[in-house]
C-alpha cells in the first residue's frame, strides 16, 4: 500500500500558530521604550541623571526578555 503525504498546510492555520511570535519583536522594542521614557522622567523629575535612565533601560531589556522566553517557550510547548 501507497501511503500519501498529507496536504500542505493552509495560510490560515501557519498563521494561527505563529501568531503568538509574529509581534514580540515590537513588544520587546515597545517595552523597552516604555521603560527608558520613564526612566528619563524620573530623571528630570527627581534630578537624578542618569540613574533613572539606567534603571530603566535596565527594567526594559529584562523584562522584554521574560517577557519574550515566556513567549516562545510556551509556544514551543505546545507544538510538541
Amino acid at each position: 500500500m501507497v501511503r500519501t503525504p498529507p496536504p500542505p498546510p493552509r495560510l490560515a492555520d501557519l498563521l494561527r500558530e505563529a501568531g503568538p511570535l509574529l509581534g514580540l519583536g515590537m513588544q520587546f522594542a515597545l517595552m523597552i521604550v516604555i521603560c527608558l521614557a520613564i526612566g528619563l522622567w524620573v530623571d528630570n523629575r527627581y534630578l537624578i541623571a542618569p540613574w533613572g535612565t539606567l534603571v530603566g533601560g535596565i527594567v526594559g531589556i529584562v523584562g522584554g526578555f521574560y517577557h519574550f522566553l515566556k513567549t516562545v517557550t510556551r509556544h514551543t510547548r505546545n507544538n510538541k
